[in-house]
């Protein structure tokens, strides 16, 4: 997909499963060599592995992230966002986690500033191969989301909101139960001032 703009941050959503060997990926890369770096926490249930990674100053261009994991994987689900107008040094702020939880509601809160684009993360991995799918909350903005028919067993989705105080509340609502839930969010730092604009996803 096309990454572009000034001030550019690349974070790509990883969740896979596993019945025998689930695995977080050996490498993520842009434009081939371009290695991103993996934030936040792996989130480990029953077969599943979801991963948030990152990469400051992306070659602005029109290219592929490509992702290896050692050992095969039975299904691998990737979103990619790239947001424009992010501080260089420090893209984002703490990364807040939630999960794994089995239920059919998700929700993470994370430390924003008023005016801050929030971007958030979920992936459910579901045993039983339903076909759920995902609704974003609130005001969000569903950017992406990976689930029914394209994958039975898993769903991913990632949406955006603009904080208006200092925690912003991303949910998400499951069809079903899965076997589990897991959700990233964080605010994305604005160059000079907190107006980092969601530019593009593949």
């Amino acid at each position: 997909f096309a990454v572009g703009g000034s001030n550019r941050v690349l974070y790509v959503f990883v969740g896979n499963g596993s019945s025998t060997t689930p695995q977080i990926p050996a490498t993520v890369k842009w434009n081939t060599s371009e290695s991103l770096t993996q934030i936040g926490t792996t989130v480990t249930f029953s077969g599943y592995r979801f991963t948030l990674w990152r990469l400051i100053n992306p070659t602005a261009t029109t290219s592929t992230v490509d992702i290896v994991w050692s050992a095969s994987q039975d299904e691998r689900l990737v979103i990619a966002q790239s947001v424009k107008d992010c501080d260089q040094i420090t893209p984002n702020g703490t990364v807040a986690q939630a999960g794994p939880t089995a239920s059919t509601a998700a929700t993470v809160n994370a430390n924003s500033n008023s005016g801050d684009l929030v971007l958030d993360g979920v992936f459910f991995g579901d045993d039983l191969g339903l076909s759920l799918t995902l609704t974003a909350g609130g005001s969000q903005a569903s950017r992406q989301e990976i689930e029914g028919a394209a994958t039975v067993f898993e769903g991913l989705g990632s949406s955006t909101l603009t904080a208006s105080g200092a925690s912003t509340t991303m949910s998400w609502t499951i069809s079903g139960t899965p076997t589990s839930w897991a959700m990233f969010a964080f605010a994305t730092n604005g160059s000079g001032v907190n107006n980092a604009i969601f530019y593009y996803k593949a």
